[in-house]
């Protein structure tokens, strides 16, 4: 019996506990300085994260308003690490300043892949 309402009780936690985490994750991706040891450490390990999806969701967007011309030849760590290397310096640069992972993210693919016209 008593088992079985620990097993309840924690169970029932969890559940309360998961929603209040996924709010909080919700708001930490728009942070550059959440997202970015998360993107270096994708880029390390060679898998996609949620980094990575971030990083693919912004990109497909800015392609299909044709903002960024991405080549076929880069893959998705390619676009990471374009992200990366715009994010780091940028927040060593703007201690002060708050950013957000969205703009940096168009930007740093803006700057490398923008469409010649």
């Amino acid at each position: 019996m008593k088992v079985k309402f620990f097993a309840a009780l924690l169970g029932a936690s969890l559940l309360m506990v998961a929603p209040v985490q996924a709010k909080i994750t919700g708001l930490m991706i728009s942070d550059p300085k959440v997202m970015l040891p998360i993107c270096k450490e994708e880029i390390a390990q060679g898998h996609a994260g949620v980094c990575t999806g971030y990083v693919i969701g912004v990109a497909q967007g800015m392609q299909s308003r044709n903002e960024i011309c991405i080549p076929l030849s880069a893959g998705y760590e390619d676009m990471v690490q374009v992200v990366v290397s715009w994010i780091e310096p940028a927040l060593e640069r703007a201690t002060e300043v708050q950013r957000y992972m969205l703009v940096d993210t168009q930007t740093a693919l803006r700057n490398v892949w923008s469409c010649k016209k």
